[in-house]
């Protein structure tokens, strides 16, 4: 299988496709994984339900020694264990068991489009293991739907990430488990939009309050 182009893949029939192994699926590579999508019964239209029928499966065993889910049973890479289509049709069980780089590899739009239950799956060390760019992806329904731990596991760099926003959707029960540097940066971002709507210069002190001024 590996041999076989991605055009060459495109070529063979959904039934062909249907036929294949989780073996064989799990050592391709992006590429050929997505000319397998597309051809499957709907095409590019029905991707999604293509990547569902790949049975992307938790696997429990392989998560304890290496992490990650599998397609089919077998354990696959993280390059291609998140294709577009597949991040969408992922359980909120299958996401706790991610691995650190597969989480890494959901593109920011991909996140975006994630129902907040997902979103919330994701364990501690999952968020925090989380790119600037994914933190600023995420909408504010997203933020109201994480623990207080899970948001105080966020570090400051993420939180400075945020928009206004997704500071505001803050809970104050979330505020109360951050610590006082992660309080005044949420109290900071917020602060950001009256700066520049305002013209002025926001200047915040690393006290629970917030502890923000504003001058000209």
């Amino acid at each position: 299988m590996q041999a076989l182009s991605p055009s060459q893949l495109g070529s063979l029939s959904p039934g062909q496709l249907l036929a294949l192994t989780p073996a064989q699926l799990a050592v391709l590579d992006p590429a050929q994984v997505a000319a397998v999508q597309l051809v499957m019964p709907g095409g590019a239209h029905n991707a999604a339900a293509a990547g569902a029928r790949m049975s992307l499966q938790a696997n429990e065993s392989g998560s304890s020694s290496r992490g990650g889910v599998s397609l089919g049973g077998a354990p696959v890479s993280p390059a291609i264990a998140l294709a577009p289509s597949q991040a969408a049709n992922l359980s909120p069980a299958q996401i706790s068991q991610l691995s650190l780089a597969q989480v890494q590899s959901i593109a920011p739009v991909q996140l975006a489009v994630m129902q907040p239950q997902q979103v919330a799956s994701l364990t501690v060390e999952q968020l925090s293991s989380l790119s600037t760019t994914q933190v600023g992806a995420m909408t504010v329904q997203h933020i109201q739907a994480l623990s207080p731990a899970q948001v105080s596991g966020l570090s400051v760099n993420q939180i400075q990430a945020m928009s206004a926003d997704q500071a505001d959707a803050v809970t104050p029960t979330q505020l109360q488990a951050m610590s006082t540097e992660k309080v005044a940066m949420v109290q900071q971002v917020r602060a950001s939009r009256n700066a520049r709507q305002g013209g002025v210069t926001v200047l915040c002190g690393n006290d629970a309050t917030g502890g923000c001024s504003a001058t000209k």
